[in-house]
């Protein structure tokens, strides 16, 4: 985890402290995690997912979230979670998807998104579980 001495704060901006806090706090969610835009271009994402999907933040930092990794991700229903937070506006979705994801075996995510808005601005949190142990025990 990477913090700033508490004596340096003083001299760092607010905008650095923030910055520094956002990023140690995705990287401590074990869940894969990207911070979208509205127009659902990758603005940062987590340890879990660069581990899950092999990203570093040089390849996919502003691609289009349907885009990235061969198109995977660019499937009806990641729009309509998409398009339920981002236009109509909720504040929280969830979908669950059974599909080939990164060329292995059928796989069942959950995909849970969340509206974030920060002052004039709206960001998308967009959480990935695997929940394919789940599918096969039930």
């Amino acid at each position: 985890m990477l913090l700033a001495p508490l004596h340096s704060v003083s001299k760092q901006t607010s905008d650095q402290v923030a910055l520094i806090f956002s990023k140690t706090t995705l990287d401590d969610i074990l869940h894969p995690l990207l911070v979208l835009d509205e127009s659902a271009n990758i603005c940062a994402f987590n340890q879990a997912y660069s581990s899950e999907c092999g990203s570093t933040e040089v390849s996919i930092i502003a691609d289009s979230l349907y885009d990235v990794h061969q198109g995977q991700w660019n499937i009806p229903e990641i729009h309509t979670l998409l398009h339920d937070v981002i236009v109509q506006g909720h504040h929280y979705a969830i979908v669950k998807v059974s599909s080939k994801f990164l060329g292995v075996d059928l796989k069942t995510l959950v995909f849970y998104a969340r509206q974030i808005k920060r002052h004039d601005s709206t960001m998308i949190l967009l959480s990935i579980e695997d929940a394919t142990a789940y599918n096969e025990a039930a």
